[in-house]
């Protein structure tokens, strides 16, 4: 009698274990986004992924113009690097009217999907 209860129990750990991990997968799969969803969220207000300027410049090109950590501090706090005296960070803040790039609460895996999505934009997305 014990062997089966035992049986019984680790049959149904072992059950509750893979729908534990398999709902983590599903509840990873839901939010996670790729670089072109994170930039229709986050971004398509202000910028186009070529050279058209919207309230923000275009972006076309922004990949061989600044180095991703120039654009990762640029993107989490733009009014940090212009403060600090970034002259390009400056010149952009002047070219657009003195208008701050609002801060992006990202990740810096998120920023740099949406990096790689600018530098390609028309690449096939992998599911």
């Amino acid at each position: 009698m014990n062997k089966i209860i035992n049986k019984v129990k680790k049959s149904a750990l072992l059950k509750l274990s893979f729908l534990y991990v398999v709902s983590l997968f599903a509840h990873t799969s839901l939010y996670a986004q790729g670089g072109k969803d994170l930039f229709k969220t986050n971004c398509a207000a202000c910028h186009s992924v070529g050279a058209n300027k919207l309230v923000g410049p275009g972006l076309e090109g922004v990949n061989e113009k600044r180095t991703r950590e120039w654009l990762l501090k640029w993107t989490k706090n733009s009014g940090e690097l212009i403060a600090s005296g970034d002259a390009d960070a400056k010149a952009i803040f002047e070219e657009f009217n003195k208008i701050p790039m609002p801060a992006q609460a990202l990740s810096d895996e998120q920023l740099n999907e949406i990096y790689d999505y600018i530098a390609n934009p028309n690449a096939e997305t992998a599911v």
